[in-house]
């Protein structure tokens, strides 16, 4: 009979990519909004904030996305251990 694994350490793996996700989307939200504000001049500050936004994105999706991946991946490896482990009716 197979071993309960935690595997806590790849979950707080998981959990860090999403939250780092998140900052990176907000610290990129607040900088959009921010820079049109700037001494600036007016195409460097509207370019810096739309730049602001795409970089916001490409950051959230691959740490947000790898996160939940591996989140259902330890998901599904629980789920298989515990249909492991129920006695099959004979």
């Amino acid at each position: 009979m197979k071993t309960s694994r935690d595997f806590g350490l790849l979950r707080g793996i998981a959990a860090f990519l999403r939250v780092m996700g998140w900052i990176g989307l907000i610290v990129g939200v607040i900088a959009a909004i921010v820079l049109p504000f700037t001494p600036l001049p007016p195409f460097l500050r509207w370019t810096a904030a739309f730049l602001a936004v795409v970089g916001a994105i490409a950051w959230f999706v691959p740490m947000y996305g790898f996160g939940s991946v591996l989140h259902l991946l330890l998901d599904i490896q629980k789920s298989t251990e515990l249909a492991d482990l129920q006695p099959t009716p004979k």
